[in-house]
């Protein structure tokens, strides 16, 4: 399973939308494809992987919560 996609977010209530979003509109999607963790302190980070059904969508729902594209 290779990454497609990084973002970090600035703060958790961002983090937390984005991920809850995710597991509203993907049902399956949210840790099955598309992965939310914390780092730590105020790190927050979501990962696109190639086995997600749609990854464009889940970029634009990360991008819509505040997530900053960081690599692919």
């Amino acid at each position: 399973m290779a990454r497609r996609s990084l973002y970090y977010f600035d703060n958790y209530e961002d983090y937390d939308e984005a991920g809850t979003h995710i597991a509203q509109k993907m049902p399956g999607e949210y840790n099955n494809g598309v992965y939310f963790e914390s780092m730590g302190g105020s790190t927050y980070k979501a990962e696109i992987y190639d086995n997600c059904s749609d990854p464009g969508l889940a970029a634009s729902i990360i991008r819509e919560h505040g997530g900053k594209f960081y690599s692919a």
